[in-house]
């Protein structure tokens, strides 16, 4: 009978140790599944918010395999965080590429008073630095604009502005002829030709914008100088403003067919006729309307300024007072300034910044350019025309460039 009860007994120790045994080794493979999902969804959310733990030390840790060889899924685990490490890098890729061009506004020193920036750019090649701000100036106005059609609106007065750093020998000007083998063309396509770095428009000229002229002219009898070359009238004489390689920029000066290779020899890079002075020794040099502009009369404007020798800017504004814009300019320091062709023909080309407008015009939505011109205003604001095939606007073609390279 002994015998009998003790190996009742024993039998029913060992079925108690078996179902003992399955219920601590035949679920841990599933608890421990779960606890790396949950581990490694942690580590993701970790990841992407850049914050660090202390609860779980592995996830801090780098991706080396070490990590991953403990866990009782590895390949799937290293699988997902491999992905995860993957996105992060294409993201941050990304950003850098945008940040060669486009910087923040937020890090932008801008001078001029009044001003608020809207956006900045810094392109770099040579020894040559270009940054260009988008200034906002002032509050916005209540104004009319009046094209085909009329419409009352707020706008705000926008002044580009791109300042340069560069030997002086790199700030030039070439015409349509010298970059394009043809009498005008679009600033974009010439400011690719001459390999710009940044370039606005320069001077008016007869037969802009007009296919029944048949030779386009500088509006001047003198020679016309570009990039150290005679490009028009290499017997006539007119008054000039004349900028020289070394970086001198002078006042009014008399050049003539008898003079101008000898001032060519001497270092002369271009000539202009004299539009308007606005900027002299430091001084804002705006008389009559040009100093006291209406809101109804502003159009887009060019500048071109010199701070010193080897610092320049160029300036766009969108339908900116020119007194305003002389002041922004102040503000940045330019000693010498002189205006440009305006109107349409405004045109501010950097170089891989592709469409910072918005524009959806077909003619324009591949241009490196930073303002809006004023056909590309009148197209968004429906002030060409109405309807389904609305004109949308389109650049203005132009005689030369000033640009840096």
């Amino acid at each position: 009978m002994k015998n009998v009860i003790s190996a009742i007994m024993l039998l029913t120790f060992l079925a108690s140790s078996i179902v003992s045994c399955s219920r601590f080794f035949g679920n841990e493979p599933e608890r421990n599944e779960t606890a790396t999902e949950t581990s490694e969804q942690s580590t993701i959310a970790t990841t992407l918010l850049g914050e660090s733990t202390t609860e779980e030390p592995v996830i801090t840790q780098s991706t080396s395999a070490p990590i991953f060889t403990t866990t009782t899924e590895p390949a799937l685990s290293t699988t997902k965080r491999k992905t995860t490490t993957n996105k992060k890098t294409t993201t941050t890729k990304k950003t850098s590429q945008e940040s060669k061009i486009e910087i923040s506004a937020s890090s932008v020193n801008a001078p001029a008073a009044n001003t608020k920036v809207q956006r900045a750019w810094r392109v770099k090649s040579g020894g040559v630095t270009v940054e260009v701000h988008k200034l906002a100036y002032g509050a916005p106005e209540w104004r009319t604009f009046s094209k085909k059609y009329t419409k009352s609106m707020n706008y705000q007065q926008i002044c580009n502005i791109a300042i340069i750093t560069c030997p002086a020998n790199r700030f030039r000007c070439k015409c349509a002829e010298q970059l394009l083998g043809r009498e005008e063309g679009l600033v974009y396509d010439m400011a690719r030709s001459a390999g710009a770095l940044v370039a606005v428009n320069c001077e008016g000229y007869s037969g802009h914008w007009d296919t029944s002229v048949k030779e386009k002219r500088f509006i001047t009898n003198g020679p016309v100088v570009r990039d150290g070359n005679i490009v028009q009238n290499s017997s006539g004489a007119d008054n000039f403003y004349l900028i020289y390689k070394n970086g001198t920029w002078t006042d009014v000066e008399k050049v003539s067919g008898s003079n101008v290779n000898s001032l060519i020899n001497n270092g002369l890079s271009f000539t202009l006729v004299p539009q308007q002075k606005v900027i002299w020794d430091g001084k804002n040099v705006l008389t009559g309307n040009m100093a006291n502009e209406s809101a109804s009369q502003t159009r887009n404007r060019t500048m071109i300024g010199w701070i010193d020798s080897t610092h320049y800017v160029m300036a766009a504004g969108e339908f900116m007072r020119i007194n305003e814009m002389v002041e922004v300019l102040l503000d940045y320091g330019v000693k010498k300034a002189f205006m440009l062709n305006g109107g349409n023909c405004s045109y501010m080309y950097l170089k891989g910044v592709g469409n910072v407008t918005g524009t959806i015009s077909p003619k324009m939505k591949y241009q490196d350019k930073v303002n809006v011109l004023e056909q590309e205003f009148y197209g968004t604001n429906s002030l060409l025309g109405k309807g389904k095939a609305k004109p949308l606007g389109e650049a203005c073609p132009a005689k030369d460039i000033v640009y840096v390279y």
